[in-house]
């Protein structure tokens, strides 16, 4: 299996349709993803409430809320990301729920929406 990286810095900075093959595994990059974060930890969810991602790990985004910091997993993050792939559109954190996970999905939402995955 291929596996190739996409972009993961600003809106709507994905990979071509046109590069879209079978068998390709499209991933975030990871280490993208760590820098976005660490240069503006700011976010904000859909419906406009703004958060922080307070650190990102190999497998974790961790995001800060005031009653402690809860993570949002990379594996979710990426279950996500191949659905959009795939054609699936993820309009906000009610699909988030019901197509890839039940782990805090208005957060999720949010950093795909950062990382240029889904819109509005």
């Amino acid at each position: 299996m291929l596996v190739l990286a996409i972009r993961a810095i600003g809106p709507r900075d994905r990979i071509a349709d046109s590069m879209m093959v079978s068998n390709v595994v499209a991933t975030l990059d990871w280490d993208k993803v760590k820098a976005r974060y660490r240069s503006n930890p700011i976010s904000r969810t859909k419906r406009g409430r703004v958060f922080r991602v307070s650190r990102v790990t190999e497998t974790t985004v961790y995001v800060d809320l005031p009653s402690k910091e809860e993570p949002v997993s990379r594996r979710l993050l990426e279950k996500a990301v191949g659905l959009v792939n795939q054609g699936r559109v993820i309009e906000g954190p009610a699909d988030y729920k019901r197509l890839v996970g039940d782990e805090r999905p208005s957060y999720a939402w949010a950093l795909l929406h950062d990382l240029g995955f889904v819109e509005e």
